[in-house]
């Protein structure tokens, strides 16, 4: 199904391949306290991100290698 005849019309979609491949240990070094306890599953994995952008949201999708979910996700407020 193309997005042109999606009902109702899809949001968009990109796939930035390669991004949270070969993370390599202690790579969240810097992150709050709160984040890192959910980004050390990361170590050692490959993935990829998808960004969906709808209205002034951008959700990020982090997919890991051996994970049948997305890993991690997060929404991001766009500026207006």
């Amino acid at each position: 199904m193309s997005k042109d005849s999606a009902t109702p019309p899809d949001p968009v979609y990109y796939v930035v391949s390669g991004a949270g491949s070969d993370i390599r240990t202690g790579e969240f070094a810097n992150v709050e306290p709160l984040t890192l306890q959910e980004t050390s599953f990361f170590a050692d994995q490959g993935g990829f991100v998808a960004v969906v952008i709808k209205g002034n949201t951008m959700a990020l999708h982090v997919w890991a290698d051996r994970v049948a979910t997305p890993a991690y996700a997060v929404d991001v407020t766009l500026p207006t």
